[in-house]
């Protein structure tokens, strides 16, 4: 019997369809509609909470839409998210460096792993990005990204980090690194994931 279709009678051959009606999101208590739950990650599996903080707070449209694009993707038990601090402008001249850091530091919660987004340090895979990842979700705690302003990171935060990573010898803009960040960081999921996405 098609769908939305009901009989006047067990018996009765006679039917009448009337469409199918979805499910109500409004409670019949309060009248307010309800909202959509976020999905829930995987039975036994840990989550691990991904910060990128970078410097600066006006991202250009193309920056944006560019790191939308992969924190989006990213699944319920390794969530992605942008933490800002404004520059530190004239009121840090001289000190613009130290002054980002103090900001980047009042963002830090007390326990998480820090890693420096440095040119100096050694470049990783997307291979060695995706074990990393693995070993970062089965311990849990929340992984930082820092990553500098025009000046780069002040050396004491550098000396906070438990590890710093490379994204190559060329220089970056420092709004393009959050995006490029974000994006290994989706490809070392679907790695870790068997999604095709990653074509080595």
């Amino acid at each position: 019997m098609p769908s939305g279709c009901w009989s006047t009678w067990p018996t009765s051959s006679f039917t009448s369809c009337s469409p199918a009606r979805a499910p109500s999101t409004t409670s019949r208590n309060s009248g307010r509609r309800r909202r959509p739950r976020a999905p829930r990650p995987e039975r036994g599996r840990l989550v691990v909470e991904l910060v990128v903080a970078g410097v600066g707070t006006r991202m250009p449209a193309w920056v944006a839409e560019g790191w939308q694009t992969y924190a989006r993707r990213m699944p319920p038990h390794a969530p992605l998210r942008l933490v800002e601090v404004p520059v530190a402008g004239k009121a840090g001249a001289g000190r613009e460096s130290a002054l980002e850091a103090e900001r980047l530091i009042g963002k830090l919660p007390e326990r998480a792993r820090i890693v420096a987004l440095e040119i100096t340090a050694r470049p990783w895979t997307t291979e060695k990005l995706a074990s990393r990842l693995e070993n970062w979700q089965l311990e849990g705690e929340p992984v930082w990204f820092l990553i500098g302003g025009a000046n780069g990171l002040d050396p004491q935060l550098l000396a906070r980090a438990h590890e710093r990573w490379s994204l190559g010898p060329a220089t970056l803009p420092h709004m393009l690194v959050r995006v490029l960040v974000a994006e290994q960081l989706y490809r070392a999921h679907t790695i870790l994931s068997g999604h095709p996405y990653h074509r080595a």
